[in-house]
């Protein structure tokens, strides 16, 4: 609402991308090759390469997105309609990317990259905003329904929709559950570590895979687990991030 958002832009940037040129790096080494659109972030816009060992087209399309809001947010008049009006302003927004969520395919056929761009995934991370914006359980409701719509709109009958329209259902009636005590740091921890967990366990599988062989969905399933905790456990330790955001932060 103050217009401080490239400031966060980077620092989240900063945080999300350590990993993921750490990858990277040793994924282009591996294959022998050079892709300039997987250094620059925008390989989901030009082709659907997505591999086990490398399936970050979520990163690219995560910053793509939080570019598109910090330009919403570079413009005054729309941060003076947000801040007098935060849940207002947050429905309208909300209502111009579904519509066009809706509208796009018909100028922009992107099934040749399994629809992973921005212009659909804008409304999808919108509708979370308006959750934490919606001041009543009336405003809550509309949005479940807008997002159990939303999710029909989106991916049709299918797997997906069925974790939208879950989703929409707890923010709005159950935005919190209550844990043991016992198993609250665990909870935590893997919370926590959800981004290293998704970016490390293609490639823990893969190299299970190619020794050992085990044939034990659970087991590849507990390994691939411990084994991306206890990278995220070292960078957390070593303190990593903190000291690459910093090192960046004074070079910049």
């Amino acid at each position: 609402f103050q217009g401080k958002i490239w400031q966060w832009v980077k620092t989240y940037t900063i945080i999300i991308l350590i990993p993921y040129y750490l990858v990277l790096a040793l994924y282009l080494s591996w294959q022998k090759s050079f892709e300039i659109d997987e250094l620059l972030l925008y390989a989901n816009l030009v082709s659907a390469k997505i591999t086990v060992i490398f399936p970050f087209w979520f990163v690219q399309v995560l910053l793509q997105c939080l570019i598109l809001t910090g330009i919403i947010f570079s413009v005054r008049p729309l941060r003076r309609a947000a801040s007098k009006s935060p849940v207002t302003f947050s429905f309208s927004v909300l209502a111009c990317l579904i519509a066009i969520r809706a509208i796009y395919p018909v100028f922009w056929d992107t099934g040749y990259l399994n629809n992973l761009v921005p212009l659909r995934f804008m409304a999808i991370l919108w509708l979370g905003w308006c959750f934490y914006f919606a001041e009543n359980i009336r405003q809550k409701l509309l949005l479940c329904a807008i997002g159990i719509g939303f999710a029909f709109l989106d991916t049709g009958l299918s797997t997906v929709t069925r974790w939208l329209m879950l989703g929409s259902v707890f923010l709005a009636l159950v935005p919190r559950v209550p844990i043991p005590a016992i198993t609250r740091n665990l909870f935590n921890d893997i919370g926590a570590a959800t981004y290293y967990i998704f970016v490390f366990n293609g490639l823990i599988i893969s190299v299970l895979a190619h020794t050992v062989r085990i044939e034990s969905i659970p087991v590849v399933f507990a390994i691939s687990l411990a084994g991306s905790m206890s990278i995220w456990w070292a960078m957390e330790r070593l303190r990593l991030i903190a000291r690459a955001q910093a090192l960046l932060s004074v070079r910049s």
